[in-house]
């Protein structure tokens, strides 16, 4: 294990095997990464370094333990939570709509009204910061009035009245959003944008919907949640949400203490091209998710299964 020298953090050997290039990196261990990020987290080392771990990372690209590592010293800054009777359905929110309606929100809405508690963990602020126009879910929850929970106390109360609950990622883990914003003085992403759509406050009790873009994202998510033994559902993104996409579905694998079944494959009668969406806009978006939960139009069938799926993996909670 390496991390001390004359009682200051020292990241020089973790950044001389991660900086040799794409294909001269050296992966660390899971303790290596573990110690390293809990430093990081901390502020515990100087922003000259922090720029080249987090360089490093994104040529290098984190393996399945070094992913563990990472979200092990997340753990420890995470905010509190309340107590809960109720299994939690966790749904991480970072990218936002570009060409399609943003449904994370009504997915939310009707896990709630399934009797689910549901924590929506994003970005309070603008998409547009990432350099794209997108509608976040945070937008669409403003205009649909639901409250926003910025501590375990307001979080416990927004599920004591039966609604969906939003944090922001700076009340959920501060230490987690300050290495997002690096992406405003570096020009790119880091594993942090990677770390917030993994981070489950509710291990135990609840059940993360986690997604990928690409394939060999997918084989490394499967991966960790293998060794993690991490309980979530894994599908396509849609524009890069978790949310299952209302036109053309995509496969939902299921993990769960360490083992893993394709519990959904779609075929051609479950495309829906031809649904009818709303606008892209928040105003538009929200208008038709209180109409559906309301009852005023049925809910698309993609995210009725998805949440079919979700509430019978949750079930024996």
């Amino acid at each position: 294990m390496r991390c001390m020298q004359m009682g200051q953090f020292s990241s020089a050997a973790f950044i001389k095997d991660l900086g040799r290039g794409k294909e001269g990196a050296r992966s660390l261990s899971q303790e290596d990464t573990q110690n390293l990020w809990a430093a990081v987290l901390d502020g515990a080392v100087s922003d000259l370094e922090l720029g080249a771990i987090l360089i490093a990372w994104r040529v290098k690209g984190e393996t399945p333990a070094e992913l563990i590592g990472m979200l092990r010293a997340v753990d420890a800054h995470v905010a509190p939570m309340p107590a809960t009777q109720r299994p939690v359905l966790v749904i991480p929110t970072y990218n936002g709509a570009r060409n399609l309606p943003n449904l994370v929100p009504l997915l939310a809405g009707l896990a709630a009204r399934a009797g689910l508690n549901v924590l929506v963990h994003g970005l309070q602020e603008d998409a547009s910061m990432w350099g794209a126009e997108r509608v976040t879910t945070f937008e669409v929850w403003q205009a649909l009035g639901w409250p926003v929970a910025l501590d375990d106390q307001s979080l416990a109360q927004t599920w004591a009245a039966g609604q969906p609950a939003f944090m922001p990622i700076d009340a959920l883990c501060p230490s987690l959003d300050r290495l997002l914003s690096m992406r405003r003085v570096l020009g790119v992403r880091n594993s942090s944008h990677t770390l917030v759509k993994l981070l489950q406050p509710f291990p135990k009790d609840g059940l993360l919907l986690a997604c990928y873009t690409h394939p060999e994202y997918a084989e490394s998510l499967s991966q960790l949640f293998l060794l993690n033994g991490t309980r979530a559902l894994l599908s396509r993104a849609t524009e890069g949400e978790a949310v299952a996409n209302v036109r053309k579905p995509g496969v939902i694998d299921r993990y769960d203490s360490g083992a893993f079944d394709r519990v959904w494959i779609p075929d051609e009668t479950s495309k829906s091209f031809d649904l009818a969406l709303p606008e892209r806009a928040a105003g538009p978006t929200a208008e038709w998710v209180n109409t559906i939960l309301e009852g005023g139009l049925p809910a698309p069938e993609a995210i009725k299964r998805q949440l079919a799926i979700a509430r019978a993996t949750l079930g024996g909670l």
